[in-house]
Parts: C-alpha cells; sequence; structure tokens
C-alpha cells in the first residue's frame, strides 16, 4: 500500500517509481536518480532568474484584473472536489495535424484554445490560464523520484488579436517566457487552495503505471477526489491512442458551481 501527496509527486515521478519496483522484483539494476542535482541546479536558477525579475514582474499587478475562470454560480470559500468527464469527439492524430498546421505544441494549441472559449464565456476579452510544465527536458530528468511540475500563467487580451494564429503564436511566446522563469514565477500565483485566481488546463500524455508489469501483476489505483482542488476549476485532457477520442476531465471546486 502507498499513499503518496501530489505536494512531492507527479505523474512521470510515479510511473518511475513502478518501474523500479518492477525492476528491484525481477532483479534488474534501477534507474539513476539525480533529483538533489536537479534540486541544486533549480535553486541556481532560481537565484540567477530573480536578477533579472524586473522583466516578468513589471506591470504584473495588470494581471489580476484578468478572468481567470468560468464565473461561480454563487458565493462560498468551501473547496470540496467535483469532477465531470466528457468524452469528445477528436483524436489526438487530429490535434496534431491542426498543431502542426499553425507550428505550435500540442501544449500551446490546447492553452489557446481553452483561453478563447473562457473569453467567449464570460464575455471578456482578457483572460488568465495556468498551465502545468512539465519541468522534465534532459534525459536524465526524466527518471527522477520527485516533483517537477510548475503551475505558468498565461494572460491573454484576445481583442488584440484578428486570427487564430495570432492568438496561438502569443501563447507560444509566453509558454516560452513561462518556462525560462519557472524556477521562481509560481512564487507570484495566487495559490490559495480553491481560489486560484485562473482556469488550469493540464494535458496528460503516458500512463502512471508501466505496461512491462511483472506476469500476474494486480494494480489498484485510488485518488482521493474528495480532498480540495487547487484552482477552482481545471481542464484535465487525457490522451488516448492517435486514433481514439481524447477524454477530458473537468475539476471543479464544487461549493462554487452548481
Amino acid at each position: 500500500l502507498m499513499d503518496i501527496h501530489h505536494a512531492i509527486s507527479d505523474r512521470a515521478m510515479v510511473s518511475n517509481m513502478f518501474r523500479n519496483i518492477f525492476n528491484a522484483l525481477e532483479g534488474k539494476p534501477l534507474d539513476d536518480d539525480l533529483y538533489y542535482l536537479y534540486l541544486r541546479e533549480q535553486g541556481d536558477l532560481r537565484a540567477n532568474a530573480l536578477s533579472h525579475a524586473g522583466e516578468i514582474l513589471d506591470g504584473i499587478e495588470e494581471t489580476w484584473s484578468y478572468s481567470g475562470f468560468p464565473r461561480p454560480d454563487f458565493e462560498h470559500r468551501g473547496n470540496t472536489r467535483g469532477l465531470y468527464t466528457c468524452h469528445t469527439a477528436d483524436t489526438l492524430d487530429e490535434l496534431s495535424r491542426t498543431a502542426a498546421h499553425y507550428r505550435c505544441s500540442l501544449n500551446n494549441l490546447i492553452i489557446a484554445a481553452g483561453a478563447a472559449a473562457l473569453g467567449e464565456y464570460n464575455d471578456e476579452s482578457h483572460v488568465r490560464v495556468g498551465w502545468t510544465y512539465s519541468g522534465r527536458e534532459e534525459d536524465w530528468e526524466k527518471t527522477l523520484m520527485g516533483m517537477t511540475i510548475e503551475s505558468i500563467s498565461t494572460c491573454i487580451d484576445l481583442g488584440s488579436f484578428d486570427s487564430d494564429g495570432g492568438l496561438i503564436q502569443e501563447v507560444k511566446d509566453q509558454s516560452m517566457e513561462g518556462i525560462r522563469y519557472s524556477a521562481f514565477s509560481s512564487a507570484f500565483e495566487d495559490m490559495s487552495p480553491g481560489l486560484s485566481g485562473r482556469m488550469n488546463i493540464v494535458y496528460q500524455n503516458g500512463a502512471d503505471v508501466p505496461e512491462n508489469a511483472p506476469e500476474g501483476t494486480d494494480i489498484s489505483a485510488y485518488f482521493d477526489y474528495l480532498n480540495g482542488t487547487l484552482a477552482m476549476f481545471m481542464i484535465m485532457i487525457y490522451e488516448q491512442s492517435e486514433n481514439e477520442p481524447l477524454n477530458v476531465l473537468f475539476v471543479y471546486n464544487r461549493s462554487r458551481y452548481l
């Protein structure tokens, strides 16, 4: 029985952990884990980035007025997680071709679409959405046993674009800057549980449990959905095989939405 808090573990770490457990049971060598090196490098990045903090903090107060989530039906400060699952008709292959057309990543495409939908829903031109950056760029980072993801905001003025391409390019530019400052930018976010000032969009790919589990292995996973949610509203998009429709999980603060 393993009970792991998300504060110290991300999706990739869970996959790494199970793979190493399977390898240990079969007498195979374990992956290298250089998480402490990662923490040291993050500390160095944070120190260097802070010297240029003015570049990202200049005008940041203006972003707090951006619309960051679908407006709730009523006011309440409780924080109970609610769930709604939607099965789409969109496949990974179709989205990949669309992303290739705009010369952007799937993540950029989904962020742009989410921002546009939020703006239309709230009848607002200024929107702010958050997205999760994996933080695992180098090969040695892919086997880390720890939490590496960062929450990064994208602030968009939808009224300043006359095409989808312009919107996606702005998302691409802000995403690159967000990754550049990811070592410390989340410290400036509104991170109060359930009251975050933005909608979060999470694009998930890959499985938590490797397919090469030893024969006869039976794993039952349970997530505490009664636990509170950090963002007031999250859209989690799960990647299937290329020709299978994507599944979308809406996670929301139940006390804020009917």
